[in-house]
């Protein structure tokens, strides 16, 4: 069985996913190429974010610029032919801190 937290879905329409953990780059449906290089520079990027995250400085910095840095980041890494695996705890982390931005500013820039 395939471990969902290695699995990067296709940017075509062929409801595929390229299986990491097996070292896999080309699209088993469509033969689309997964560039690798990218996929490790924007998880490097998601790891160093939720990293920033937890020091003094992030707690910080402006709410809304935090958003705006991660939406980047989040962006990038969604973006075929470097995505990451969405369903991997570090891409998962960078989205809850995202949601946990944005329920913040909802609840005190009013």
């Amino acid at each position: 069985a395939s471990d969902p937290s290695t699995l990067v879905p296709c940017a075509e329409p062929c409801n595929s996913s390229f299986q990491l953990d097996t070292g896999e780059v080309s699209c088993p449906s469509c033969g689309s190429i997964l560039d690798m290089e990218k996929s490790r520079e924007n998880f490097l990027h998601v790891q160093q974010v939720n990293d920033f995250m937890r020091t003094p400085e992030a707690s910080q910095t402006d709410t809304r610029k935090l958003i705006s840095q991660l939406l980047t980041v989040k962006d990038a890494a969604m973006k075929s032919p470097g995505a990451v695996p969405p369903r991997n705890l570090h891409f998962l982390t960078l989205l809850n801190n995202l949601s946990n931005l944005h329920f913040f500013c909802a609840q005190n820039l009013k």
